[in-house]
């Protein structure tokens, strides 16, 4: 919160070092990325929206600056001059739905003297949604003129946005709604607001690694000095993204304008570049975008140079509610993985194989022990252990001194086969007496022994969900900050579909996505592609938590958090 109130002082001192920044009376191209594909209104997912379409900035759900410079051609103004456009915008969200925004441009000239006159205008706005896909955006702007009077004025945009899904989304706006009457002093009857009504479409391709998106734009402008008049362009533009997934990725774009202003014929090509860098709690881009001049000139590289700066801070302000808050510590328990089957243990006996019968023979009297164990070390065989058969064995009327056993002798039809076993485990214990044979029930089963129950400490999980790019690209990155003062040996990160009933194994399984783990420390950034079993996730509402063991052996849980993909 703190470093949200930072970014909009910041952008008040901006504003005021550029007098007021003033937003162009005919929009000429304040979007470094809008200009090098050309159509923007139905994509509008950067701050550079709120000039082309403000219900876009609805996306936006992390507080942004965004700054540009272009570079003018002098060709029709005059080899003196030097002229100069900027623009500034500055987001901050203020809940999951509402976000509030402030910015601008001026166009002017840097000489001096000069014949130019400067336009100049600031904006106020809201952009939000209003239901699902669906978002409105308004700007408030208030214009005025320097260099030839004083004259001032107000105006409005209003934009409409709705996504019919991650892929397709559509936008209309209009500009200029009051048409306000901004002719200068000198007599130049094109410093006044021109409306616009504008439609654009967008649409992404889903890819591993690169993101695709097609726009097309139609804009209509109605001038009403010195007469009405309308003039219709259209707009064609590609964007491509290169390693999406990773912290750094590349931008390629173009895009052609063509139809009719001023009773002249437009043919506008034009490119950009994009450099990007996730930084995990700031994301920094840099664009580039040339256009060349609209109408016929002496030379094709006339045009305008554009470059801009942009800079997401933070983490989502969105639906989770987890931008800088701490979660409430409750205790809980969270039942571990269910036992494992059972084995041979020290009180089962392991019946021989079946062998063809044989006549019984009663055996000779003997003060030797002859016991049947598997071949094992001498050590071991001190140890192992020794009890009684499943059945009571019947032995032959003899005499008495005939059919005294020692306490080692086994009958001789179920010779024992005593199972491997730890050392602890192999202690010697004592032999039961023959004359008294405990009798073991046939089908009586072993006592299922309690599963056992895990505690789990709580503690605070500070996080934040981030998309790494713009447009239909689905990578996620989880920036994770655990509240914790123990040294860590072992973390885990749970990703469910569903937000789970419980902490049980049996109630993440059915539900779980994906989990990643590691040693030490947990990274400040986890990058998750979005999809399960090599297919992409629909777009809804998904849950994480993380899990910690001390140094100790302590085990700790943080509460379940939830996040949307779009």
């Amino acid at each position: 919160m703190k470093k949200g109130k930072m970014i909009f002082c910041s952008l008040l001192v901006v504003c005021t070092a550029w007098s007021g920044l003033a937003y162009s009376y005919d929009n000429l191209g304040y979007g470094v990325r809008a200009t090098g594909m050309g159509a923007f209104v139905g994509l509008a997912d950067d701050p550079s929206a709120i000039f082309y379409n403000p219900a876009g900035i609805a996306q936006l759900e992390r507080p942004q600056l965004y700054l540009m410079y272009d570079k003018i051609s002098k060709f029709t103004i005059g080899e003196n001059e030097n002229p100069y456009l900027l623009s500034g915008v500055g987001v901050y969200p203020l809940n999951d739905k509402l976000r509030f925004f402030l910015g601008g441009s001026q166009k002017g000239s840097l000489a001096n003297p000069t014949g130019v006159v400067t336009n100049n205008v600031g904006i106020v706005g809201l952009a939000g949604w209003l239901a699902q896909d669906f978002s409105l955006g308004l700007n408030g702007k208030f214009l005025y003129n320097s260099n030839y009077g004083k004259k001032k004025g107000v105006d409005l945009d209003l934009g409409l946005f709705y996504r019919f899904s991650p892929k397709f989304s559509v936008g209309v706006a209009m500009e200029n709604l009051l048409a306000t009457d901004m002719t200068p002093d000198n007599g130049d009857t094109l410093g006044y607001a021109i409306r616009e009504g504008k439609i654009g479409f967008a649409y992404h391709f889903d890819m591993e690694r690169y993101s695709t998106i097609l726009a097309w734009d139609i804009r209509v402008k109605n001038s009403t000095k010195p007469e009405s008049k309308s003039y219709t362009l259209s707009s064609l533009g590609i964007e491509e993204w290169i390693l999406t997934g990773n912290s750094v990725s590349f931008g390629l774009r173009g895009g052609y304008t063509f139809g009719k202003q001023f009773e002249q014929d437009i043919n506008q090509p034009s490119f950009g570049l994009s450099l990007r860098y996730n930084g995990g709690s700031q994301t920094f881009q840099l664009d580039y975008s040339f256009q060349k001049y609209p109408y016929k000139a002496p030379q094709s590289s006339t045009g305008d140079h554009r470059v801009s700066l942009s800079i997401a801070f933070g983490g989502k302000n969105g639906s989770n509610h987890e931008y800088a808050r701490k979660d409430k510590v409750k205790r809980f328990q969270i039942q571990t993985l269910p036992a494992p089957p059972v084995t041979a243990s020290s009180n089962q006996i392991i019946p021989p194989e079946k062998k063809t019968e044989e006549k019984v023979v009663p055996p000779a009297v003997s003060t030797e022990n002859k016991l049947i164990v598997p071949e094992k070390k001498a050590e071991e065989k001190k140890q192992a252990k020794v009890t009684a058969p499943e059945k009571p064995v019947v032995v032959p009327e003899k005499k008495a001194e005939e059919t005294k056993l020692t306490q080692t002798t086994p009958p001789p039809e179920t010779p024992v086969i005593v199972p491997e076993k730890k050392a602890e485990e192999q202690k010697l214990t004592q032999v039961i007496p023959q004359e008294n044979p405990v009798i073991i029930p046939e089908n009586k089963t072993e006592e299922k022994k309690p599963i056992p129950v895990t505690t789990y400490q709580p503690f605070s999980l500070s996080s934040s969900v981030e998309e790494l790019s713009s447009g239909r690209n689905r990578s996620i990155m989880f920036m994770l900050k655990p509240d914790f003062e123990e040294q860590i040996d072992f973390w885990r990160l749970y990703i469910c579909q569903d937000k789970p009933s419980g902490y049980g194994i049996d109630q993440l399984k059915p539900i779980l996505l994906k989990t990643v783990e590691g040693k030490g420390v947990p990274s400040s950034g986890i990058i998750w592609d979005c999809r399960y079993n090599g297919k992409s996730l629909k777009k809804g509402t998904y849950y994480y938590a993380m899990e910690l063991v001390d140094s100790n052996g302590q085990r700790y849980f943080s509460q379940w958090k939830s996040f949307k993909l779009k």
